[in-house]
């Protein structure tokens, strides 16, 4: 994997500071102006408290409140900088909701000036005219920045999420989310140019991605300390189900809807529960028995829309569908880039076959739903590594998921390079609500790259060597199976590698009621080779194992130093709580001061479904059984 890795003001307390103070009580974090942005420890509250205190840095005619958030951001200078832009008169009395969008189009201003400036590079040079992983690089940046773009412009567009003295918690978590997923794109972007030696446009891409950084990493802490003053980190769960249809879970995660004239219908597992809704709803008793037995029973060569009830599309490679590949497929599904939980689904069938073919599924298609036939039947597979000199890690994936609120259930994602491929991803996750039920993921090191946002996997088999599940999201596995198998001599298995960059992000691992298990090629391995949980790829990662088996093939010391420059043993949070099995025995573990091998249920509970990922507020939705708390089922 390629990882990298002033006048002074006084303020006096009055009614303006009083009010500030609900944005910048108590700024502690540390970082700096490298890239795990570690710095002195600096508190606001001192500074507010003590108003003949020195700012440290140049107002230069902002209100004073501006100045004194400046002050304590990671990076004044770039937080001056982005308030500048907009006049002193634009600014008024520097409310927290102005300070945060300011600071929110002030980053946005830097991202578009950093895409501008790679469109221009890329353009201008050409393939031809600079080195295939440097040109690769920047039109991953390219890409990258549109996406970091369409997060912060989300950001801006949303509802305040503080209105006088009031907050509203939830608009404040999905700020967090999108800057969160912005700061991951940015990471991306300059990881790219890691093995690039020198190029025409390296170092100025990288210079302007460090602003990019800088303007993201303030911009995310300013509205962190929202969150941390009104005690809220992520917000308490709460349902959004008010139809009147009664929704029973049957254990195997598809719930039963009842209405009047028509007693516990089940529905083929593909129909979504918003889809049941509208045909129950639109649709006479009778009529709806008739096509749903037509959906299920039909069995001609050629099936028609008219028999197969919730489904939009189907791939069959005996061309008993309407498409023979999944990327022919992608260009007749409508454009749609809104996500919402009870939006009705464009659901394509992928029939069992074996799909050597490689394909994204873009921004613009939200609620998409692809269903197989099963593990092992319905198979998407592909073999570009990095061994090849072809790829980058990033280029890598056999399947990427860019759009918002795409699900994926029964089905394999594959990549076949082997371990002497190196770094070769099977899937790639980067939208926001993804849910992959019942699903496997197969390959070596770098199997599957949950880069961003909130992700959510049930039942999954996730096999791989080093670094196999990797990223920056906000994710949560449910009763999954992770599979450690046969690496290269001389390596060491990592089940993990979680990328969270500073410690006002939100992302993590969540592991509950899952099983760490050896592959049957790594029992038979003809030489030993130590397993870990995982390794903390950035400064501060974030992974947990709950109430979770874990076998004898993880080493007793749990836990992996990412390398002896850079531990990140002080930084990192790794946690476990009331796991199980040969494995789980933490008198072994690393007693770094950032690990945690015996998590309070307190401290557990946070990394749960429905705090971690608020599953409750969009997971019903999807039909997909999940555990909402401790006590796993």
């Amino acid at each position: 994997m390629a990882r990298i890795g002033k006048d002074r003001s006084h303020v006096s307390v009055g009614r303006r500071v009083r009010f500030l103070i609900l944005l910048v009580l108590c700024v502690s974090h540390t970082y700096s102006k490298e890239t795990t942005f570690q710095a002195h420890s600096v508190s606001a509250e001192n500074a507010v408290s003590n108003p003949n205190s020195p700012a440290a840095v140049d107002d230069d005619g902002l209100p004073p409140s501006i100045s004194l958030v400046c002050s304590h951001t990671a990076y004044p200078e770039a937080c001056l900088r982005g308030f500048r832009r907009e006049s002193r008169s634009a600014l008024g009395k520097a409310s927290p909701q102005k300070i945060v969008s300011t600071a929110l189009k002030a980053a946005l201003a830097v991202v578009r000036e950093s895409h501008a400036f790679a469109t221009f590079c890329s353009r201008s040079s050409g393939p031809n005219a600079l080195h295939l992983l440097e040109y690769q690089a920047v039109e991953d940046c390219i890409d990258l920045m549109a996406g970091t773009t369409d997060q912060l412009n989300q950001a801006i567009a949303s509802p305040s999420p503080v209105s006088g003295s009031s907050v509203d918690t939830d608009a404040l978590l999905n700020l967090n989310v999108w800057l969160s997923a912005s700061l991951s794109f940015q990471a991306t972007c300059s990881d790219g140019f890691q093995f690039v030696s020198y190029g025409k446009c390296q170092t100025a891409m990288l210079k302007r991605q460090e602003q990019v950084a800088e303007a993201l990493v303030d911009s995310l802490n300013i509205v962190k300390k929202l969150l941390t003053k009104h005690n809220r980190t992520i917000a308490a769960p709460h349902r959004h189900l008010t139809d009147n249809a009664a929704r029973e879970n049957d254990g195997s995660g598809h719930f039963h809807g009842t209405l009047d004239g028509v007693s516990e219908l089940k529905f083929p597992e593909w129909v979504s529960y918003v889809d049941q809704r509208l045909m129950l709803e639109g649709v006479s008793p009778t009529a709806v028995r008739t096509v749903v037995h037509n959906s299920v029973m039909a069995n001609s060569k050629q099936e028609t829309r008219a028999n197969r009830v919730g489904v939009d599309l189907i791939v069959a490679q005996d061309g008993t569908g309407d498409y023979v590949n999944v990327s022919d497929a992608l260009k007749h599904i409508p454009l749609t880039a809104t996500w919402a939980p009870d939006k009705a689904r464009f659901v394509v069938y992928v029939k069992q076959g074996v799909y050597n073919e490689t394909f994204e599924v873009p921004r613009e298609l939200a609620n998409v739903t692809f269903f197989g036939d099963g593990i092992g039947k319905t198979v998407i597979t592909g073999n570009k590594n990095v061994a090849s000199g072809l790829f980058n890690t990033f280029r890598t994936p056999t399947v990427v998921i860019s759009a918002d609120g795409f699900m994926a259930r029964d089905m394999t994602f594959q990549n076949t390079a082997g371990p002497q491929g190196y770094q070769a991803v099977a899937l790639r996750a980067s939208g926001d609500h993804t849910i992959f039920y019942r699903c496997s993921f197969e390959g070596y090191q770098d199997t599957l790259y949950a880069l961003a946002s909130r992700q959510f996997y049930r039942d999954c088999i996730i096999q791989g060597t080093v670094d196999f599940i990797f990223g920056n999201a906000i994710a949560s596995f449910q009763n999954c199976r992770l599979q450690v198998r046969r690496p290269l001599r001389g390596q060491q298995n990592t089940v993990t590698a979680q990328a969270r960059l500073i410690d006002a992000d939100i992302s993590g691992f969540s592991f509950q009621n899952c099983t760490v298990e050896a592959a049957d090629e790594l029992v038979s391995s003809p030489f030993p080779v130590s397993s870990f949980l995982g390794r903390p790829w950035r400064a501060y990662s974030r992974t947990v194992f709950l109430e979770s088996f874990i076998d004898s093939v993880i080493d007793p010391a749990g836990w992996l130093a990412w390398n002896s420059s850079n531990p990140f043993i002080d930084t990192l949070f790794y946690g476990e709580f009331q796991n199980r099995g040969p494995g789980s025995n933490i008198t072994g573990r690393v007693t770094w001061p950032g690990v945690h091998s015996a998590l309070p249920p307190s401290n557990a509970s946070f990394f749960t479904a429905d705090n971690f990922i608020l599953g409750s507020t969009w997971l019903p939705f999807a039909d997909v059984g999940y555990t909402s708390g401790l006590g796993s089922s």
